[in-house]
């Protein structure tokens, strides 16, 4: 590699008086050093290119992606163009591992939602949602009334009435409705079922689990070492609940065990709103406070027997002791993904203190993104990726650039006494933590007004507060409580973990009632939070003048947002709700209790913080019981809702929208979207322009990909479809008459 970049420097050297691109790639190729960096960005441009495809492409195309690659691998040893060269053969890596991820977790996905069945499976993952829920992975044994080649692999399933905690690897069965993969709440929203489909999960339903006392067991269960850890870890939760009030214990449960069922919503909301919320979700603050605290801990210990610090590597010995430590809170903290994507980033940063090499590095960040991209593709398209690695980028390029400043400025002198050095001390504390909290608002903004629709403006001020206590007291005293478990010693560290937590609410809830402490902005176009990223990534990554050229992309970012084109009629993936865009330019939705979740994601995404009965109350619908009527920009739009009569509205409409099917009514209004429309394509998007009527629909933005499944009638996967004769014996009856009434499609 040494070889290559020597090439590439000379090719620069000989070619800087050359033609304007050539002058570029002699300034890069005068940054060796740096090009490294670049390596996971040509990767993920990759595995962007392959998830943004709208139909999945033949294997022979990835067999010329892997051709590709080598050539351009080859041909840059050889070559003034070694960079470009380089650049291609990683995107074309990147495009190739999107591929084989894709195939290796490639499995069985429901076509159709069912009717009540019984289902018998393994449990391979609990998450309590609840003090009497809970959201579990079931691997399928048994489906009953379902064909065998419809059953998918694994299913989510949200049980209600618990009797007892199911245990991972436990044999269960119960009562449940099963659904396809959940679909986008509006056409280009977030993919939730694509998360699903990479996690091995086929199908979501919802039921109740029979109890104890009449479950039957025919197969085994398969207890595994996730079993011991998982009681570990209701132990843990069970410890904390009898120290500490209840509030307070769900908290400190989340921060240990990692399990957030108990902690109320308007908490999670307060934290939210203050910028706080990355202190419930375990990541890569908790991992470095808890393996990090470890590293110094053990340094300090090791430090005392001074013939073995001058014999031994003492610090190596505390990196191995950090490297266990958060592979324990890694299994006790429940392993979700954001604690895996923190872990690897710690374990490259240790890593390299064993090789003694620097642990904090762009260089070493770059090593743990490589790893990501390449084993966990999907990863790059959520939102903590990104924000995980932004927010750690820019705080490292950040204060290397500051590194370079202090070195560069002249020596002071500093204060003598005791108290001097405290208030020198404690004044550095707070700026660093002001401006780390400042840089990391910034960079993780970006990710985060894109897919979360809020920017915390005074997330700062909360960080400044908060953090000190999380770092001091809170995390240390969840260690120490965890290791004293055993003994029976925990209710002291317990007590002073929960007092520091309290201080932390009250911070997020005074914070909360502040003016402006949370802002809603619209979506931006994809292409908008693209640029500002690359621009983002280019100003950290490059040195020097080469800076500057980040403007580009950032004057780019801002011109596109000014293309931002907003829908005028949004459909719900069911038909339970229907949003207009009024003369104030605000959406209107037609009810305020239908489809909340839903309803509540359309307006943020269009930038709007309003309560659901505040927007549903402005001027656009005008709604009977079964029939709501409104006018947008002209145009006349009906919603139909089950039982309406459809003959009187027919000749008045010119976009006409019903929950149930239409079947042959109405014919005559220019666009009809019924329940049946929705089955297939998922949620609508409307754009009035003049006379002209632009749809666009949550499946034609997701196309044609494994994930994404062509709906099919509920009888097709059953083994005997009786359920669905009946059901259409009643509906020909009820189109007889006045009214037209849903069969509901069989999905």
């Amino acid at each position: 590699m040494s070889e290559i970049w020597h090439t590439a420097d000379l090719a620069g050297t000989r070619t800087e008086t050359g033609t304007p691109a050539e002058r570029l790639l002699a300034a890069l190729n005068g940054q060796q050093t740096r090009l490294f960096l670049w390596v996971p960005v040509c990767l993920i441009v990759g595995v962007a290119g392959y998830f943004s495809l709208p139909v999945e492409p033949p294997m022979a195309v990835f067999v010329l992606a892997g051709i590709l690659a080598a050539a351009a691998f080859y041909a840059c040893r050889r070559s003034r163009w070694t960079i470009c060269y380089l650049a291609i053969g990683l995107v074309a890596t990147g495009f190739f591992a999107g591929k084989i991820r894709t195939e290796q977790v490639r499995s069985p996905q429901l076509a159709a939602s069912t009717g009540s069945v019984q289902l018998a499976g393994w449990v391979t993952d609990v998450a309590m949602s609840g003090p009497d829920r809970a959201r579990i992975v079931v691997e399928v044994a048994t489906i009953s009334k379902i064909r065998r080649q419809a059953w998918p692999r694994a299913v989510q399933l949200t049980v209600y009435k618990l009797d007892g905690t199911p245990r991972i690897g436990e044999y269960l069965q119960a009562r449940v409705r099963l659904f396809p993969l959940i679909t986008p709440v509006a056409p280009g929203a977030f993919d939730y079922g694509r998360t699903l489909w990479f996690r091995g999960i086929g199908a979501t339903g919802r039921g109740v689990l029979a109890s104890d006392n009449e479950r039957t067991s025919p197969l085994p269960d398969r207890p595994s070492w996730r079993t011991v850890v998982a009681g570990w870890r209701s132990e843990i939760g069970r410890r904390i609940h009898a120290a500490l009030p209840r509030d307070i214990a769900a908290f400190a449960e989340a921060l240990i065990t990692g399990n957030r069922a108990q902690i109320k919503p308007q908490l999670r909301e307060q934290l939210s709103i203050a910028g706080l919320a990355h202190v419930l979700a375990i990541s890569g603050l908790h991992m470095s406070l808890v393996a990090g605290g470890m590293f110094w801990l053990a340094r300090a210990v090791l430090a005392v027997f001074s013939g073995m610090t001058l014999r031994w590597p003492t610090k190596k010995f505390a990196a191995v002791a950090a490297l266990a430590t958060g592979a324990a809170y890694l299994l006790l903290s429940g392993g979700a993904i954001s604690t895996q994507r923190a872990y690897i980033m710690l374990s490259v940063m240790f890593m390299a203190v064993l090789f003694d090499r620097p642990a904090i590095s762009l260089r070493n960040l770059a090593i743990a993104a490589t790893l990501i991209v390449l084993l966990t593709p999907e990863a790059v398209l959520s939102a903590g990726f990104q924000m995980s690695f932004l927010a750690v980028m820019g705080l490292i390029a950040t204060y290397e650039a500051l590194w370079e400043v202090r070195q560069n400025r002249a020596v002071r002198a500093y204060p003598t006494t005791q108290v001097g050095r405290s208030a020198r001390w404690l004044a550095r504390f707070v700026i660093a933590t002001a401006t780390t909290t400042l840089i990391a608002s910034v960079f993780t903004g970006l990710p985060a007004a894109y897919h979360f629709n809020r920017i915390a403006p005074l997330g700062v001020i909360a960080n400044v507060l908060a953090l000190p206590i999380v770092s001091l007291i809170v995390m240390p005293m969840a260690g120490l409580a965890t290791l004293l478990m055993p003994l029976g010693l925990d209710a002291a560290p317990l007590w002073v973990m929960g007092k520091g937590l309290a201080q932390v609410t009250a911070i997020a809830e005074w914070v909360t009632g502040l003016p402006h402490a949370s802002i809603a902005v619209p979506t931006l176009p994809f292409a908008s939070a693209l640029s500002i990223g690359f621009a983002a990534v280019w100003l950290c990554l490059w040195q020097g003048r080469l800076r500057l050229f980040g403007a580009v992309p950032a004057a780019i970012a801002v011109l596109l947002s000014l293309t931002l084109n907003r829908p005028d009629i949004l459909i719900e993936r069911a038909g339970k709700n229907v949003a207009v865009r009024g003369e104030h330019g605000l959406l209107v939705p037609a009810t305020a209790r239908r489809a909340k979740f839903v309803t509540g994601k359309w307006l943020l995404n269009d930038g709007d913080d309003a309560e659901l009965k505040q927007a549903a109350s402005r001027l656009a619908w005008t709604c009977s019981k079964v029939k709501c009527k409104a006018v947008s920009k002209g145009c006349k739009i009906v919603f139909l809702r089950e039982g309406a009569p459809v003959h009187h509205p027919c000749e008045k409409a010119d976009i006409l929208i019903s929950d149930f099917p239409l079947r042959g009514a109405c014919a005559n209004v220019p666009v009809r979207i019924d329940r049946f429309d929705l089955w297939r394509h998922g949620a609508h998007a409307i754009h009035l322009k003049g006379n002209d009527t632009h749809i666009v629909t949550a499946a034609q933005m997701r196309g044609k990909r494994p994930w994404v499944i062509e709906p099919i009638a509920r009888r097709k996967i059953q083994l005997v479809p009786t359920a669905y004769k009946k059901t259409a014996a009643r509906s020909n009856r009820s189109n007889s008459g006045a009214a037209i009434r849903p069969a509901g499609p069989a999905h």
